[in-house]
């Protein structure tokens, strides 16, 4: 399993989100200059560099190359992200300005990572040894140079491998089978389930597929960044041949139903 080149990087917060990312660019101070890196959620291997200036956010994706170098859009490649911030430190290059503060992470804060990362990462390789008969550098530049059809795959098919997902059940065999003996706290389980244009209001917004998807994407976006103990929160999202959300199980029930037992 290769290692993060990141992880050493003191300013490396792992898999935050944008918001995260500008949140702790608020409580250090906003400084003109003042950048964090963090893991880029849409590429594979690649970064993520969120910075101030002028008291406003940039964010720069930062990719990996087949030769495994890394490199801004448009940018000069670097050996590792660690050298590329180095980099940016001494000439902008097409940035808003310098890197003149890293954004240092708590001492108490440890790397964040996503759920289906090392899962996801292990599919990947399976997929490419398995696939193409390939093991060391090779199937590495494999996995850089085929990343968005691999992307694409483990999208579709990473909740399948999950112990919580169970398949093809309605809403009132999930609720069952949750119910049924000890129910911890945060409980819940992932079933296949299609968006039904009469049963979403949401869906009824646009008749155009594509911006009811795009907007259902933006809504999912915001979903997944808020956490709070009285919000049910979204633990992922699956973009398959339909839209599906694995959503934090509320032992209560559905809201309505729960207020209507309290008239």
């Amino acid at each position: 399993m290769s290692v993060d080149p990141a992880v050493e990087l003191p300013f490396f917060y792992g898999s935050i989100s944008r918001s995260d990312a500008e949140q702790n660019l608020k409580l250090a101070g906003m400084a003109d200059g003042l950048f964090l890196l963090r893991q880029c959620l849409r590429s594979l291997g690649g970064y993520v560099l969120s910075m101030v200036w002028n008291l406003e956010f940039h964010h720069y994706t930062i990719e990996k190359q087949l030769n495994g170098t890394y490199c801004i859009a448009g940018g000069k490649p670097h050996c590792g992200p660690g050298e590329l911030c180095e980099y940016y430190s001494k000439d902008p290059d097409g940035l808003v300005c310098l890197l003149k503060k890293p954004c240092l992470r708590p001492a108490e804060m440890p790397i964040k990572t996503g759920v289906f990362d090392k899962m996801r990462e292990n599919m990947l390789r399976e997929y490419v040894r398995q696939t193409w008969n390939l093991e060391g550098e090779a199937m590495e530049q494999a996995i850089i140079s085929q990343a968005p059809q691999l992307e694409k795959l483990i999208a579709t098919t990473a909740h399948e491998k999950m112990p919580w997902y169970h398949g093809k059940i309605n809403r009132q065999e999930g609720e069952r089978r949750l119910y049924s003996g000890v129910q911890p706290d945060g409980k819940f389980l992932g079933a296949l389930h299609k968006m039904d244009t009469h049963r979403h209001p949401e869906v009824l917004k646009s008749e155009n597929e594509k911006l009811v998807k795009e907007e259902m994407m933006r809504e999912a976006e915001i979903m997944h960044q808020l956490s709070n103990p009285f919000i049910v929160r979204m633990l992922g999202l699956c973009n398959a041949e339909n839209l599906m959300l694995v959503m934090e199980m509320a032992a209560a029930g559905p809201l309505n139903k729960f207020l209507s037992t309290k008239k």
